[in-house]
């Protein structure tokens, strides 16, 4: 089995992805709250992938317990390079987006 994967995360209480994650593991705007844009679900958020935090908590979404009647016998694909935001006039996130930047091992 293949999972396909798009990296848009829907902003809804009831979705787990959204709703366990730390704020911090999203993507934030150039005043430092989390960036919200339109896409395939509607009202959606992006997992900032330079935070090593949200990675592992990314990375541990794709162990086989989330997918009820596999094994580990499976693979996924993601589905997009980059994201797709409908509202912003390039296409993808603005490019003033702010991804979190270590220094010393600490987030800045």
């Amino acid at each position: 089995m293949v999972i396909i994967t798009d990296p848009h995360i829907a902003v809804n209480s009831k979705y787990p992805v959204y709703a366990d994650a730390d704020r911090d593991y999203f993507v934030k705007d150039c005043k430092n709250s989390v960036f919200e844009g339109n896409s395939w679900p509607g009202k959606s958020v992006w997992i900032d992938y330079l935070n090593y935090k949200a990675q592992n908590y990314w990375a541990n979404l794709y162990s086989a317990e989330y997918f009820v009647g596999t094994n580990e016998l499976y693979d996924y694909w993601v589905d997009m390079n980059e994201p797709s935001v409908f509202d912003s006039e390039q296409g993808t996130m603005p490019y003033q987006n702010r991804h979190t930047m270590y220094v010393n091992g600490t987030a800045v």
